[in-house]
């Protein structure tokens, strides 16, 4: 698949860097196109490719949901008591 490529690097964004010499940092980024008619299954192709991140990201935002209304509710319990 053509678009797996960059999603993945998108996935890693900066938070690896290869620093081929001292000072010299690059980060994975891609630059990528496709080039083909309308009605190619361009669009298709690219959702097939980020399926994979869209359940983890679903994951870990209903995780984070989760976190965070039990800090919520430990606070209003908290500032309740003093």
């Amino acid at each position: 698949m053509m678009h797996t490529l960059p999603v993945l690097a998108a996935a890693i964004s900066n938070s690896r860097c290869i620093e081929p010499k001292r000072g010299w940092k690059e980060p994975s980024i891609l630059w990528t196109t496709v080039i083909a008619e309308s009605g190619r299954k361009k669009t298709s192709a690219l959702r097939a490719a980020m399926a994979p991140l869209r359940r983890l990201q679903t994951a870990a935002m209903r995780e984070y949901e989760l976190a965070k209304n039990e800090h919520d509710a430990a606070m209003l319990h908290n500032s309740k008591l003093t």
